[in-house]
């Protein structure tokens, strides 16, 4: 990377931009169950709060995976044991 670049934000913000599909949304998580069918539950991993938990089951997410993905890189990102309340709570409303 260039120091011009560089100096724009971080090595990490850098490569999200260019190479992460930033073109997802929620709708992965139906076509991917069209394709796999009720043969195989589908789990939405990097879930780390309420609304991205209801979300994931209002798509049609069986499985909501709590996770930071390593967090290594943002020192800002909260631990997975400080969201996991929040995201429980979420999924029993939706459940019950």
């Amino acid at each position: 990377m260039a120091d011009s670049e560089a100096a724009k934000g971080s090595a990490l913000a850098y490569f999200m931009d260019y190479h992460k599909d930033n073109q997802f949304s929620w709708e992965v998580i139906r076509l991917i169950k069209s394709v796999v069918g009720e043969h195989f539950p589908v789990a939405a991993k990097g879930i780390m709060c309420e609304e991205d938990a209801r979300l994931a089951i209002e798509h049609g997410a069986d499985i909501v995976y709590v996770s930071n993905h390593g967090a290594r890189q943002l020192d800002t990102t909260p631990t997975t044991v400080e969201v996991l309340p929040e995201v429980v709570g979420a999924v029993r409303e939706m459940e019950g």
